[in-house]
């Protein structure tokens, strides 16, 4: 049986169709959920096996990068994401929502909340950057990396995000095709999509 896995979406956020369209190679059944509904359903989130926030610019990025969607996440389902992951489900936030995790406190680790280890910064070339990047990615337990030893390419498009985290888009590379497109991306969502199967 496929994994179902849920797609956040909210205002600005703009690669939700692109991870489902990730997730659906790699095995998945997504369901793209407006954070609207989720507030007044909350129990759907016991409905799925994986969650996934995706990029864009949330709100606008109005207050910073992620600020306002963490803000939701944390005053909203501060209940059901942390159920969510203390249940071993995978989630994944990708440019913006890896942004949105950490502003929520759920990352490095930690209960959803305003306070926060850690936050991310601008760019080294303190500007906006698009293009293709490398990344080699270390022995590691994580369950979305974890066995892949070639390079993955992934494209990146953001201003503020240097920290350790999955800023790249990797949903934006499973098919090989132009402008270093190798389809090397599909393997974090077939990694995931392999894990939450077994749940």
């Amino acid at each position: 049986m496929k994994p179902r896995a849920l797609i956040l979406h909210a205002a600005g956020i703009n690669r939700d169709n692109d991870v489902s369209q990730a997730l659906s190679l790699a095995g998945a059944d997504p369901h793209i959920v407006h954070v609207n509904q989720l507030k007044t359903e909350k129990k759907l989130f016991s409905n799925f096996q994986m969650l996934i926030i995706p990029g864009g610019f949330s709100y606008g990025d109005a207050l910073g990068a992620g600020k306002l969607f963490a803000l939701d996440i944390a005053s909203y389902f501060k209940e059901e994401v942390n159920a969510f992951i203390e249940s071993g489900k995978p989630v994944m936030g990708i440019c913006n929502g890896f942004q949105t995790l950490v502003k929520s406190g759920l990352l490095p680790g930690g209960e959803s909340g305003i306070q926060k280890s850690c936050t991310l910064t601008h760019n080294e070339r303190k500007r906006f950057e698009c293009r293709w990047v490398s990344l080699s990615l270390p022995k590691s337990s994580c369950i979305w990396t974890k066995g892949i030893v070639r390079i993955v390419r992934c494209p990146v498009a953001h201003g503020e995000g240097r920290f350790l985290g999955l800023m790249p888009h990797p949903e934006n590379n499973i098919f090989p095709g132009r402008n270093g497109s190798d389809g090397s991306g599909l393997l974090l969502f077939e990694n995931g999509v392999r894990y939450a199967a077994q749940l």
